[in-house]
């Protein structure tokens, strides 16, 4: 029986250390975690130690901490938005999230220096990256242009007045919006149609990504339905914004 209760004790013990290795942090890691994460444009937050985990990839919008406890016990919080184009705004374990290392995916704990409990092997940051990268871009005249496949309107135009929330490009780019009756939405855009610094270039990323001023500012879009081929080849319909005039 003693046994029995001695592996229940160290199963518990074992998974609440996982859950739970660098969220609740000195202010001086505070401080560097909070320095380090400002400096990316996004991060990947993932507790590999945890059954049934996915990882999850967030752009960031801002890094802060706050006071928790007593002897400036701290914990780090993360605001920006999901690549699923959803809010974001967390408290974080710093030994689950990760950012690029050169090609790697390096735990911001590990990558500050901090012995670290790692669950998985070391892996590429960019292995399934969401967002737009350089090498998506195409260059003309030093604009950036994407590749749309087909714009043809298979409908009428349609207006609306929306607030924009993010941005960032799989198979084509979108901007992500909620629109005149607080419906969460997104269209296929073209550069062309978006205002001169929307986007802005991170050479540490080598990626482009939304300029945060325009988080939450309103729009007048202009849109039809086109036709696009997602990654099966299989013909399905999506929202193309022609026009976008930030109000």
């Amino acid at each position: 029986m003693k046994n029995i209760f001695l592996l229940l004790f160290t199963f518990i013990f074992v998974q609440s250390s996982y859950a739970d290795q660098y969220e609740i942090i000195s202010e001086e890691m505070a401080i560097e975690a909070v320095e380090l994460l400002n400096n990316q444009s996004d991060v990947i937050v993932w507790c590999d130690c945890c059954d049934g985990e996915n990882l999850l990839y967030v752009t960031v919008n801002s890094a802060y901490y706050e006071y928790t406890g007593e002897n400036g016990e701290s914990t780090v919080f993360l605001s920006g938005f999901d690549e699923y184009g959803n809010e974001y705004l967390e408290a974080l374990d710093l030994a689950y999230v990760y950012v690029a290392d050169g090609e790697l995916a390096v735990k911001v704990s590990e990558f500050l220096g901090y012995e670290t409990e790692v669950c998985t092997e070391y892996f590429s940051y960019y292995d399934n990256y969401p967002f737009m990268e350089s090498n998506d871009l195409d260059y003309s005249d030093d604009e950036v242009t994407f590749d749309l496949g087909s714009d043809e309107s298979e409908g009428d135009v349609y207006q609306d007045v929306v607030s924009i929330t993010s941005f960032f490009c799989m198979d084509y780019c979108h901007l992500y919006f909620i629109d005149s009756e607080g419906m969460e939405s997104s269209g296929i855009i073209d550069e062309s149609s978006l205002p001169e610094n929307f986007l802005l270039y991170s050479e540490e990323e080598e990626a482009y990504y939304m300029n945060p001023i325009y988080e939450g500012m309103s729009a007048n879009i202009e849109y039809s339905t086109i036709e696009v081929e997602d990654e099966f080849g299989q013909i399905e319909y999506d929202i193309f914004i022609s026009n976008l005039e930030i109000q």
